[in-house]
């Protein structure tokens, strides 16, 4: 997963993961590290967070999973979307499809025609 910077954004002076606007960095989803080998999604995703009306926390709607997460930085942004990925991975794309409603296997489903999953060698 890579943080780029947004053109025509601007660092908060002391506080590198904090935008002055609403021009957050593009955090790239292409790969992560998963059960000592690599998830890798087919095409790679641009995710765009925004601030908050408060303007303390970083927002990001991630469509593979529809699920919005919110962190206090584009860091910890960044660390929950692959957490919650690994946990969907696990939990619905390996889960056993007899055992999942209908709803659950659409998103094993959306998860397998997304994502691939290739062992530690």
């Amino acid at each position: 997963m890579v943080v780029e910077k947004s053109p025509g954004g601007t660092w908060e002076s002391g506080a590198p993961d904090h935008w002055k606007n609403a021009n957050a960095p593009t955090i790239t989803l292409d790969k992560i590290s998963l059960d000592k080998g690599t998830l890798r999604r087919c095409e790679p995703l641009a995710l765009y967070p925004y601030l908050l009306s408060c303007q303390k926390y970083f927002t990001v709607h991630f469509d593979d999973i529809d699920m919005e997460l919110t962190e206090i930085s584009i860091e910890e942004l960044k660390d929950a979307i692959e957490s919650v990925l690994r946990i969907h991975w696990r939990t619905y794309a390996m889960g056993n499809s007899n055992a999942m409603t209908l709803e659950a296997q659409g998103l094993k489903n959306r998860l397998l025609s997304l994502y691939s999953h290739d062992p530690a060698k």
